[in-house]
């Protein structure tokens, strides 16, 4: 008998009759429903695709889990607040922010309609900042992408079929900004598709800090109280010294946020507190 002769395509099964199950159930939609709370903006971030000088970033507020990373959700800007892509560095309200160099070889981002960008090439590095922005009921994940127009170091992106991209310079938030959905370095092929984000939203409670990463609170009697970045998983302790030590050494590097005198002390604390 072929596969497709005698057989029912169940889609419903009730033993109360057919008048409830005539209708296609809807478990499936609901349960997959990733809502964006309101007056945020989300963006998808693989696990190991974290990046942001602390001291200009706010945490996100809420968070589902998708095939494919995180979506998290950040309050956002309005536009009767500011029309000015600074403002967000200016007065520390990035969501996040990524050099895409060694750190994040393999760097992209795709945006809302499923264009994908990534770095210019493998010795070039591309700096953007996430911010998530309303003007009225339109919501983005703007990505602002700077090159050396702007800062003599870094180079724009380029779209996977190699066109280059740049935004127009003195752009406020317009059509010429990546309006960005998802983002990696984990490369674009990752994430080339939207990835299906399961629900329930989870909305962080009163006093509760959700961060996209793991951190503890360290006090250091000359620098302050800081954010260490908790690098230490059991895969690296699994791992022989010298290996988890590299792991260690790039991570403290990805995520300082300090001066080069400073930075050294960082990476002291973060080794000797990480591992000590």
């Amino acid at each position: 008998m072929g596969p497709e002769s005698g057989y029912i395509k169940a889609n419903a099964i009730s033993c109360n009759g057919c008048t409830n199950i005539q209708v296609a159930p809807k478990c499936y939609e609901q349960a997959s429903e990733c809502m964006a709370p309101p007056d945020t903006v989300g963006l998808t971030i693989d696990s190991y695709s974290y990046g942001s000088e602390l001291q200009f970033t706010v945490p996100p507020i809420a968070k589902c889990q998708c095939i494919n990373g995180v979506r998290y959700f950040w309050k956002a800007i309005t536009s009767n607040v500011t029309k000015n892509v600074q403002w967000a560095y200016n007065n520390n309200r990035l969501s996040m922010n990524i050099i895409s160099d060694l750190t994040c070889a393999n760097f992209c981002i795709c945006d809302e309609a499923g264009e994908c960008y990534q770095q210019f090439d493998d010795k070039s590095a591309g700096y953007i900042e996430f911010i998530p922005y309303c003007s009225g009921n339109s919501c983005h994940m703007y990505a602002v992408v700077y090159d050396e127009r702007e800062i003599p170091t870094y180079s724009p992106l380029k779209t996977l079929n190699g066109t280059v991209y740049r935004r127009k310079l003195g752009s406020k938030f317009d059509d010429s900004l990546i309006k960005a959905y998802s983002v990696t370095c984990g490369g674009c092929g990752y994430i080339y598709k939207k990835s299906i984000c399961q629900g329930p939203t989870y909305i962080k409670k009163h006093g509760e800090t959700m961060e996209r990463y793991p951190y503890f609170k360290y006090l250091d009697s000359n620098l302050g109280l800081l954010n260490m970045l908790d690098v230490l998983t059991q895969e690296i302790v699994d791992q022989d010294w010298s290996s988890a030590l590299d792991y260690i050494e790039s991570d403290c590097n990805t995520y300082a946020t300090l001066s080069d005198g400073e930075y050294n002390t960082l990476f002291d604390l973060c080794v000797n507190t990480t591992l000590g």
